[in-house]
């Protein structure tokens, strides 16, 4: 295993980390709270963001 590269910020929506094997994020919801809709939303974002990100 391969030591831990620091790379200076904490991924956020409009500035992910790419790792390994796909993308890093940081999910800060208000209240620290999600509902139900919103964490369905969060589930099916992975997939159109890793696509756009790995052109």
């Amino acid at each position: 295993m391969s030591a831990p590269e620091i790379k200076g910020w904490c991924p956020g929506a409009w500035r992910p980390m790419l790792s390994g094997d796909g993308l890093v994020v940081r999910v800060r919801p208000h209240l620290a709270r999600l509902d139900a809709d919103q964490a369905r939303g969060w589930r099916m974002l992975p997939r159109p963001l890793a696509a756009a990100w790995s052109r």
